[in-house]
């Protein structure tokens, strides 16, 4: 095979390429074999115009090209949206442009197809090739192309991709916005739905009440059990206080549950009001005619500081 290779490098022969072809073939090399007995049935078909002999070359590179065809999988690639700056790639490897639809041959497994053009959303694609199959795989974009953030400024490409907030004092917007491009209005956000931060909050606000709720059944409890105890044991040594001790017991658990049921719960509660708050506030806003860089969707984190007795929310508006 390397004496074929040498001598197609010193001048190219339809029948060179033929026994190397053949030579490929025999070594399991299929793809390549039928790659070049492609290419020697194409130049033995333009050399018997002036030289009739190289008929039968080509006769025989293409019955022996269909005879290669069983061991690979034949894949046309049908660009369908052929636009400035498109790149196609088989398996990673970017394909050039004389390779587009045009029937290609490889080896059977997996097929990636990625194809990326300027102002267009990705192209990605897997296929299972079987040996002996012909195939076609079409690479179309969606119909609405992407916007081309390359030409923009950063302000507005962060607008468009939306992470950007930026606020500006007393509401006035400045003169680079409007020479920008940046509209008042976001027309593409459509109309706002109800922030998840509205049930949530009346979810925490229901069980903090129903922990405050249980916390002033325990104390009331509580409350009467000492009351009890002071009637009916004024000292520990009376009659009738033999199980004092188990019930002061009982009654210091009934404090502890009360203490843990209203501070607990008015903490749960709060926060609950406050996202309920956030969360109305939000799709208020949300609904509203304002700019869009003024109506992206807040991030905020409740969190409460037992020790200090405070309860906040923090985050990004």
């Amino acid at each position: 095979m390397g004496e074929f290779e040498a001598a197609l490098q010193t001048q190219s022969s339809p029948n060179t390429r033929l026994y190397l072809a053949l030579s490929l073939r025999n070594l399991g090399r299929a793809v390549l074999a039928y790659r070049e007995l492609q290419r020697a049935a194409d130049e033995a078909d333009q050399r018997a115009v002036s030289e009739p002999r190289y008929s039968r070359t080509a006769q025989i590179a293409r019955s022996e090209r269909a005879n290669t065809a069983s061991r690979v999988a034949l894949i046309t690639l049908a660009i369908e949206d052929v636009v400035d700056g498109l790149v196609v790639r088989l398996n990673g490897n970017r394909i050039e442009t004389t390779a587009w639809n045009v029937e290609l041959p490889f080896e059977p497994g997996e097929l990636i197809v990625d194809a990326e053009a300027p102002g267009r959303p990705p192209f990605h694609t897997t296929a299972t090739l079987a040996a002996g199959t012909r195939s076609q795989i079409a690479v179309r974009f969606d119909a609405a192309p992407r916007p081309d953030l390359s030409a923009i400024g950063a302000t507005q490409r962060a607008q468009s991709e939306g992470w950007a907030m930026r606020v500006q004092p007393s509401g006035r917007r400045r003169a680079s916005d409007d020479s920008a491009g940046v509209s008042g209005r976001d027309t593409a956000a459509g109309p706002a739905g109800p922030s998840a931060l509205v049930p949530v909050g009346g979810v925490m606000m229901a069980v903090g009440g129903v922990a405050i709720l249980g916390g002033a059944i325990t104390g009331a409890i509580a409350a009467s059990q000492h009351a009890t105890l002071n009637v009916q044991c004024p000292e520990p040594s009376a009659s009738g206080c033999v199980d004092l001790p188990a019930r002061v017991t009982a009654g210091n658990t009934l404090v502890t549950l009360t203490n843990v049921g209203l501070i607990g719960g008015a903490g749960v509660a709060a926060v609950g009001l406050t996202l309920f708050l956030v969360g109305r506030l939000t799709s208020t806003a949300a609904s509203e005619e304002l700019p869009s860089i003024a109506r992206r969707r807040p991030r905020a984190v409740p969190w409460m500081d037992f020790r200090a007795g405070v309860v906040g929310l923090q985050g990004a508006f």
